[in-house]
């Protein structure tokens, strides 16, 4: 996480930027969800841009709905969760 800070009128402001997790990050978080087709990890976290919430979201979705299987999930279509960035 990286921290600005600005000022205006002798007022302090930080904004906080958030990154994405590694991808070693990433891949632990599918690995404890259980979840299948290692292979296609990548394309699953590229996607979602290594956002922990969105991957966590989807992991526990990919591992009810699709048995645990990122391949049966990517053949649908995605679903993007942009909403979840204003939370």
């Amino acid at each position: 996480m990286e921290i600005f800070n600005f000022t205006d009128n002798d007022s302090p402001v930080r904004l906080f930027q958030l990154t994405g997790l590694t991808e070693k990050e990433a891949r632990e978080m599918l690995k404890n969800r259980e979840l299948l087709d290692e292979e296609k990890w990548q394309e699953l976290i590229n996607f979602y841009q290594g956002n922990p919430q969105w991957l966590e979201l989807v992991g526990e979705t990919i591992k009810n709905l699709f048995g645990g299987s990122v391949a049966q999930y990517l053949s649908y279509q995605p679903l993007f969760l942009s909403d979840f960035s204003h939370h």
